[in-house]
């Protein structure tokens, strides 16, 4: 979250994320999280990620291994491709990713 969040959100205001990108508190909803959606990044900036609530259940349809994770989702809600961490040039993999996983739908 120290770094993903804040970039993510910086791509966001800017236009610049080429599909749609939520933020999932994996735990549901709690004090911390409101918190966290009622400030500003770390940058001072607005939130302009769409932030949702997630649960036990989605936690266990996507196998969540680590934070952050990043998932590619198709069209039937199924995980398709997910990235673990935040490694360098994450958008360009992801945007990557989407586009191959159309190409095999």
């Amino acid at each position: 979250m120290q770094r993903s969040l804040p970039e993510m959100n910086a791509l966001k205001t800017e236009n610049k994320l080429p599909f749609a990108m939520y933020a999932v508190h994996a735990e549901g909803s709690s004090d911390k999280a409101l918190a966290l959606m009622d400030s500003t990044d770390i940058n001072g900036k607005p939130w302009k990620l769409d932030f949702i609530f997630g649960n036990k259940e989605l936690n266990d349809r996507l196998a969540v291994a680590g934070y952050p994770s990043y998932y590619v989702i198709d069209d039937h809600a199924r995980p398709v491709a997910v990235v673990l961490g935040h490694p360098e040039g994450t958008i360009d993999l992801l945007d990557w990713l989407i586009i191959q996983a159309k190409k095999r739908s």
